[in-house]
């Protein structure tokens, strides 16, 4: 049985609406920075572990260098309570079922998962909340695959 988990990356603005989807589901962490508001990690950590991570002086182009923190050290962390299969995304994205996506992901060494703008895809068999409204849709939003795989790929700042 493949033991699958969750990392959850970057800032706590939409906290309530994450915790409420994710909760009760296990293997699940989040991965953030020390300097977010105190009420904000102190709800979470009340449902899920909590990864605080310092800033970097430099945050990297389009901000890759503070992804790339909170996320390896959020596979790091879900690495090392034997979790064997990851989903990552970031704290401003709700799967509105994530059981249901995990199991169809299950047993994928990498898959990423591209988005779209609200109501140009209606066949999709999951929904994705996205509060950011962003002008763009990266690849790097929403990754699954094998941990090993998921941590060498964001271990570049080395």
């Amino acid at each position: 049985m493949i033991k699958q988990g969750i990392v959850i990356q970057g800032p706590t603005t939409y906290y309530k609406e994450i915790i409420n989807k994710y909760k009760d589901l296990p293997n699940i962490v989040w991965s953030t920075w020390e300097d977010e508001p105190i009420e904000n990690l102190n709800y979470i950590s009340k449902y899920i572990p909590l990864v605080l991570n310092k800033k970097p002086n430099f945050s990297g182009y389009l901000n890759i260098n503070l992804q790339n923190i909170t996320t390896l050290n959020g596979i790091s962390y879900l690495i090392n309570q034997g979790v064997e299969e990851i989903l990552k995304i970031r704290g401003d994205i709700i799967i509105s079922n994530p059981n249901k996506l995990l199991s169809l992901l299950k047993g994928r060494k990498m898959s990423f998962l591209q988005m779209c703008k609200e109501g140009i895809r209606k066949d999709i068999y999951y929904e994705l909340i996205y509060p950011h409204f962003s002008h763009d849709y990266p690849s790097d939003l929403i990754m699954y695959g094998e941990s090993n795989i998921l941590y060498e790929g964001f271990n570049f700042l080395q």
